[in-house]
């Protein structure tokens, strides 16, 4: 398997993992209204911040690029997956204590800020940490591990004794071969 694959390989694992955690509910809150019944709302990951997602859109379209490219953006692609993965992981670790989030979310879904509720969190977060780390993983590896092109070897730089050559080679160098000295053409 080449290294580009690999990158791609593991940068599509973390990928799959953000998105799949963003649609999990992080988050539960249970509304004790004195006037009216209690409340079960779930938020997911996308709906607490909508960042991992977002970046894990981002994410995947450096997976597809970076294998059409060369070096030198491949290496700048890689840098750009490193900060999307830590971007990630910042959010997502973000969302771990989500007091103003949920009372964002409580507010939108009551119509008014209510503050008598409790609030219990899932671990979908913590999947979208993971998935931001094997990105990470995966813009190191395009970064750091060096992709070489593909180069000619010496054996296209070098020209043969022209003893050696058959008449098309001879010609193919630049070599009379119907000279006995054998002297480049002009």
């Amino acid at each position: 398997m080449r290294k580009i694959s690999q990158v791609q390989l593991v940068a599509l694992i973390g990928v799959a993992f953000i998105f799949f955690a963003s649609t999990r509910p992080w988050a539960t809150a249970n509304l004790s209204a004195t006037s009216g019944p209690a409340l079960h709302l779930k938020f997911t990951g996308r709906q607490l911040d909508a960042l991992p997602a977002a970046l894990a859109a981002l994410s995947l379209v450096l997976v597809l690029v970076i294998g059409a490219t060369r070096t030198v953006i491949r290496r700048v692609l890689g840098a750009i997956l490193v900060l999307a993965g830590a971007g990630v992981v910042v959010a997502s670790v973000a969302t771990l204590n989500p007091a103003a989030l949920i009372d964002e979310a409580v507010a939108d879904s009551m119509g008014s800020y209510v503050k008598d509720y409790t609030v219990h969190l899932t671990h979908w977060s913590w999947l979208s940490v993971v998935g931001g780390i094997f990105l990470m993983i995966a813009g190191f590896i395009a970064v750091f591990i060096v992709f070489p092109e593909r180069r000619r070897t010496a054996k296209y730089d070098r020209i043969p004794d022209a003893s050696a050559l058959t008449d098309w080679q001879s010609l193919d160098h630049g070599i009379d071969p119907t000279a006995s000295g054998g002297s480049a053409l002009d």
